[in-house]
């Protein structure tokens, strides 16, 4: 039986686009339902009617989730969605050199707000986002406007616009759809890589820390201590030196006995010998996480 998802979103054009990219990723194995506040004067209880009986709920933000949660009894089965940048959005801003301050548009405060917190965490924390939105007060006076597919609220004083397109889904979201529509076989699937690949992922930042020299690697156990993803470093003859707490919680083994096991030990289903991986779907104890590895740069300029 072909299972069937609802989007619930505050922008008609934004639950148009999450429908056509995860029609692309579930292909025929899943109906999709795109609702709006935006279309028809949609209200939260109008929603839930048109929504009671598919499987389940994809929610773009939290907010959008409070609107509606006094009318969800508890068979509702809800994903709030992680939003992302397209790679082709990042490489626009990546591009934005020369500048310091800009204004963010977006349809909201909240989704302003929103999307400056992913964009700094993404690295652009060098540019100076002031959040702009319909309806606010006092436009503020600058050259450069940013939004993420919401043109029509850019400020016509804008001498220069960069449209990054909408915020995607992030793999997390994806695999959490899988899983609570049943589908987790699917995973496996060339339309799921595909999508991803078109994915900016919070590893960027990951990446970049992992890939600094030898200054690094002295401070390297107070770095994985800080990182929200769970890294385990092996050396070049496979032996794992050093991990963090989420990947402790990922592999369910204790880092003292993890460290200076064989990595092919512990983790079997990893090949530590290719460091290309990136944003592999691999399934540790039951579940799906998305893995990348990285060589990291010796003082000799050889990696490890």
């Amino acid at each position: 039986m072909t299972k069937k998802l609802g989007i619930v979103t505050f922008s008609a054009a934004v639950g148009r686009s999450y429908k056509e990219n995860l029609e692309k990723v579930f292909g025929d194995d899943v109906d999709i339902f795109d609702f709006s506040f935006e279309n028809n004067n949609f209200d939260s209880q109008n929603i839930i009617n048109q929504i009671k009986n598919l499987d389940t709920i994809l929610i773009s933000t939290y907010s959008q989730y409070e609107m509606l949660r006094n009318y969800l009894t508890d068979d509702f089965n809800v994903v709030i969605a992680k939003l992302t940048l397209s790679k082709k959005g990042y490489n626009i801003l990546k591009s934005l050199t020369d500048v310091d301050t800009a204004m963010l548009v977006n349809l909201s405060p909240e989704m302003a707000a929103e999307t400056i917190g992913l964009l700094y965490q993404l690295g652009f924390d060098y540019i100076k986002f002031i959040p702009v939105y319909p309806n606010m007060g006092k436009i503020p006076n600058i050259d450069v406007a940013v939004t993420t597919g919401e043109m029509r609220f850019v400020p016509q004083r804008a001498k220069r616009v960069y449209d990054l397109g909408h915020r995607l889904i992030d793999e997390s979201t994806i695999v959490e759809l899988f899983i609570n529509l049943g589908l987790e076989e699917y995973l496996a699937n060339k339309s799921v890589s595909e999508y991803f690949d078109t994915l900016v992922t919070y590893n960027i930042g990951v990446e970049y820390l992992l890939g600094k020299s030898n200054a690094l690697k002295n401070q390297l156990d107070a770095l994985l201590s800080l990182m929200d993803k769970g890294v385990i470093y092996a050396n070049k003859d496979n032996i794992i030196v050093s991990c963090n707490g989420n990947a402790e919680n990922i592999v369910r083994i204790n880092k003292i006995d993890m460290l200076g096991k064989a990595a092919n030990k512990i983790l079997p289903e990893i090949d530590f010998s290719d460091k290309q991986i990136k944003d592999k779907l691999v399934k540790i104890n039951g579940k799906y996480i998305s893995l990348s590895c990285y060589p990291i740069l010796e003082k000799d300029g050889k990696y490890n």
